[in-house]
């Protein structure tokens, strides 16, 4: 069975065991290693593997062709985009004062979030089961729209790059711009998601919205977190945040790809040291504990099944989403068949 999922950790760490023939009666995987964008093209041109990884933002252009498996994605807590700057957008001394909140520091952000992730592996480091808001990490420091010390409406006419327009990271920052922006909304400007750290820092930019392992590594670039998504989703819905769907091609057997997937899904939580090398293998550029902290937050229990908490929350997103224009309006009774 052809199979296209990214080389991300949390995605290796979920399939290991699956693509490697350790699950009874599941089919052999003829795997393809693509990023999330590539994938939502295929799927929206019925393109590629008859399954694949895609962005919860993408499912609505695809529902009339593929079913949601509902495991093997990515969804969960404290795990949402951030919006960075290069220092840009922080109250005057005068207001913070006012408010009597002061910026945390990129150093102290960091320490949280590794903190976090540590906590929910374990003492031995090895990538434990977690439970669904295990990882909350330097999210649940910043209540609120915005970190402390930062105003969300200077992004007002600014120029943000984004990894995807096509995305759940895009839809978060959407739907939060047109809540705390009165004014002009940002200029959008879609870069490579290894681009934009570097363009915020060098000033090409005014703003940037991350994903993934840029959670722990943009106090490397010298930035400075404006905004969490995932806290103002968690705060404004109560739901946890979707991000990666897997999908299947309908006329599949979708309840037998849902029991192989959580079979791996299970199978990696069991053996967390068997996956290492594979993951490691497809992540050689990020460092083991960037990984094992990339795992933490992204594999969950919505991994193994979306559950109706998990349900509720794509139908919200995507919702609302449809609701504003931003993506086309679909029959929600598909998410479920």
């Amino acid at each position: 069975m052809k199979i296209a999922y990214s080389p991300c950790p949390n995605d290796t760490f979920v399939f290991h065991a699956w693509a490697h023939g350790l699950i009874a009666g599941a089919p052999e995987l003829d795997v393809t290693y693509a990023d999330i964008d590539v994938t939502n093209g295929w799927a929206a041109r019925g393109e590629g593997p008859e399954v694949m990884k895609i962005s919860y933002a993408a499912l609505p252009y695809v529902l009339d062709r593929y079913a949601l498996i509902p495991c093997g994605g990515a969804l969960g807590r404290g795990c949402g985009p951030l919006v960075l700057t290069a220092g840009g957008g922080r109250i005057a001394a005068e207001r913070a004062e006012v408010g009597g909140a002061a910026e945390p520091t990129a150093g102290t952000d960091r320490r949280e979030a590794g903190n976090a992730a540590a906590s929910s592996q374990g003492g031995s480091g090895a990538a434990a089961r977690p439970s669904a808001d295990a990882s909350a990490g330097a999210a649940r420091s910043h209540v609120g729209a915005a970190a402390p010390g930062m105003d969300p409406s200077w992004l007002s006419g600014r120029t943000v790059a984004v990894p995807s327009d096509r995305s759940t990271a895009y839809l978060l920052f959407r739907l939060w711009t047109a809540q705390q922006i009165a004014g002009e909304p940002p200029r959008i400007v879609v870069l490579p998601f290894h681009e934009i750290m570097p363009a915020v820092r060098d000033g090409r930019v005014d703003a940037g919205l991350v994903i993934h392992e840029a959670r722990f590594t943009y106090p490397d670039y010298g930035l400075t977190l404006m905004a969490d998504m995932g806290v103002w989703w968690e705060a404004d819905t109560g739901l946890p945040i979707p991000l990666g769907a897997i999908i299947a091609r309908r006329g599949m057997d979708v309840e037998s790809l849902a029991r192989w997937t959580r079979a791996s899904v299970e199978y990696a939580w069991a053996h967390p040291d068997e996956s290492a090398g594979y993951v490691r293998e497809h992540a050689q550029e990020m460092s083991p504990d960037v990984a094992r902290s990339h795992i933490a937050l992204y594999v969950n229990e919505f991994t193994r099944s979306l559950g109706e908490d998990g349900l509720a929350a794509v139908q919200s997103l995507l919702g609302r989403a449809a609701r504003e224009g931003l993506v086309p309006d679909f029959d929600p009774a598909l998410l479920r068949s």
